[in-house]
């Protein structure tokens, strides 16, 4: 009687297991292809900034200036980019 009730316990364990595992399957699915948040009717806006956050942008933006051409933007980006210094 013992036997058989531990492998009816088995049973239903490897059943909750092997759910859990499939539904941990599909969203990684979702996740991989990109339609995670779709799937889930989750939609992302962005509201007005408060006062700090805008300063706080304006100070990093300065992070991102503009330092001249990159020799990638080109339809064949160049091996080197001259002598090789010794």
């Amino acid at each position: 009687l013992l036997d058989v009730q531990q492998r009816a316990t088995v049973a239903a364990s490897n059943v909750h297991r092997s759910i859990a595992t499939y539904n941990q399957a599909l969203l990684n699915y979702e996740l991989t292809c990109g339609t995670l948040l779709q799937r889930y009717n989750i939609r992302l806006e962005e509201g007005p900034w408060e006062a700090g956050a805008v300063e706080n942008a304006a100070i990093k933006s300065k992070r991102f200036a503009y330092r001249g051409p990159n020799d990638c933007d080109r339809d064949t980006c160049p091996v080197s980019a001259g002598k090789l210094a010794r």
